[in-house]
């Protein structure tokens, strides 16, 4: 299908990004040692009682970025889900490899005229199919990963034929009047709530710590006071230069490509056996940045406007300690110098620390312990008609009433802690004053003034698409527990090495 769409068609090549495989090289060492049961050399898993070679893997993850870079966001997000990127690449190529099994034995398959709608709804410029993006993609994004246009074909045959499995998995599932009615007016009726705070730092402000308060404290929990980790490394970064920013088409094209290439070659110098960073980076000739020993909490300087390099820093092990991290158009190679493990830290070290640790224990005990007893003098002017505003003036205390909102239009300069209100506002219900809840400016006592029901004008506005995306929403949750169950009949074994 791909060929029959680029027939006769020139290509104009375009940018796109190769450099996450450089950054991916490592992952198949990194994952080793959790694997479980004996294997052959090369062998990754077994799935189906089928052996899974290194060589099958890498490829599959390389078409994790493919699909990535096509926006096939079902089969990426739904196949590929993780707390991190290592977690995802795993997690899509095995449950793609459930989906194709359970594709062929169900017989959902799309037609090559459903794939070829799909794959020119991909490739448009203005609303139209451009063969030159198309052929560009291929060209440029396809080739440098060892894959040919074919590969497209693959990769959407699978989206389609996921959509078409939701779909015949969530067919049992329904969305009644009932349900669509109560979740519309649980998102969108106007929520008015009043909200009487009690400040840490004024709490603070009042509070001592003696110094056998200190050595008593370090006594009872000197396991949990230790140093931080620290790290140091060097960095070089490998970007194009102004002038080769400003270049257009496939000139910047190719000058991209040859910065990627670069990139790649410093990376497999470094990460060779013996290698030495310093000689490495003279011999590319680029500059090497050092960093003084630095901490999670408190990176180098250096470090600042590159954040995704300090945290790579405390990844990187002794065994393995070089890294490609991809920050915006630049390319850095990080080489991990030296490591100073935590340390348990004595008691004159640990002072700052116990003071800051004790005053904001007994603040927040203070606060919570003053907001008991104001609650119970509100509640009964409460309940004997007052509103929060004049009771509160009574004890001295500053009333905070907060704009009306809805849950589904959520104000985007509203104040770090309202949605933690928010949540909490929906267990109570109107008219009630809550429990102390504490947030990290100190605490505060809450009450739901006024709920608002959502009126059928709005509700007949927001119908159709709220029960659209609640369908789609039950039926991937039902598709998701589908896929558990398939994937435990498959029987994957992860090897070990």
């Amino acid at each position: 299908m791909i060929n029959v769409i680029r027939k006769n068609q020139q290509a104009l090549m375009i940018v796109v990004t190769i450099l996450v495989i450089i950054s991916f090289i490592a992952f198949y060492n990194g994952t080793r040692g959790s694997n479980r049961g004996g294997s052959a050399p090369g062998k990754v898993a077994s799935i189906y009682n089928r052996s899974i070679m290194l060589t099958e893997f890498q490829r599959d993850v390389r078409q994790y970025y493919v699909a990535r870079q096509l926006g096939l966001a079902d089969l990426v997000q739904i196949l590929g889900s993780g707390n991190n990127q290592n977690e995802q690449v795993q997690e899509f190529v095995f449950n793609q490899m459930v989906l194709q099994h359970e594709a062929a034995q169900l017989q959902v398959s799309p037609t090559d005229s459903e794939v070829q709608a799909e794959e020119k709804r991909i490739f448009q410029t203005n609303g139209q199919f451009d063969a030159q993006k198309l052929n560009s993609f291929v060209e440029m994004g396809l080739a440098p990963l060892g894959f040919n246009g074919s590969v497209i074909d693959d990769l959407v045959t699978r989206e389609l034929q996921l959509r078409k499995l939701r779909a015949l998995v969530g067919s049992s599932v329904a969305i009644s009047p009932v349900e669509l009615r109560t979740t519309a007016n649980q998102l969108y009726q106007n929520i008015e709530l009043s909200v009487i705070r009690f400040s840490l730092d004024e709490s603070l402000a009042g509070i001592e710590v003696s110094d056998e308060d200190v050595k008593k404290t370090y006594e009872q929990r000197k396991e949990g006071y230790k140093s931080e980790e620290q790290r140091k490394i060097t960095y070089v970064a490998f970007a194009l230069s102004d002038a080769e920013n400003a270049l257009k088409d496939t000139n910047l094209v190719t000058a991209q490509q040859k910065l990627a290439n670069r990139a790649n070659d410093f990376m497999n110098a470094a990460s060779a056996k013996d290698a030495n960073f310093a000689e490495v980076a003279a011999q590319f000739k680029v500059p090497v940045t050092e960093t003084a020993a630095f901490t999670q909490s408190s990176p180098d300087p250096k470090l600042e406007k590159l954040p995704t390099l300090a945290a790579a820093a405390f990844k990187l092990i002794p065994e393995n300690p070089t890294e490609a991290v991809p920050v915006e158009k630049a390319y850095y190679i990080v080489h991990l110098d030296n490591v100073t493990p935590s340390r348990p830290l004595s008691l004159d070290e640990a002072k700052p620390k116990i003071i800051a640790q004790l005053k904001s224990e007994r603040a927040r005990e203070t606060i919570s312990l003053k907001s008991a007893m104001y609650r119970t003098s509100l509640e009964t002017a409460l309940k004997s008609g007052k509103s929060l505003e004049d009771a509160a003036k009574d004890l001295k205390l500053t009333t905070e009433k907060i704009p009306p909102f809805t849950l589904a239009e959520f104000p985007k300069d509203a104040k770090p802690d309202l949605q933690q209100l928010a949540a909490k506002s929906m267990e109570m219900k109107e008219g009630q004053l809550s429990e102390f809840i504490p947030t990290a400016t100190g605490g505060c006592l809450l009450l739901v003034e006024k709920r608002v029901p959502l009126d059928d004008a709005k509700f007949a506005t927001i119908q159709a698409k709220l029960a659209s995306d609640l369908l789609s929403r039950k039926q991937t949750i039902a598709f998701l527990e589908w896929l558990r169950l398939r994937r435990e009949a498959s029987k994957i074994q992860f090897a070990q090495r």
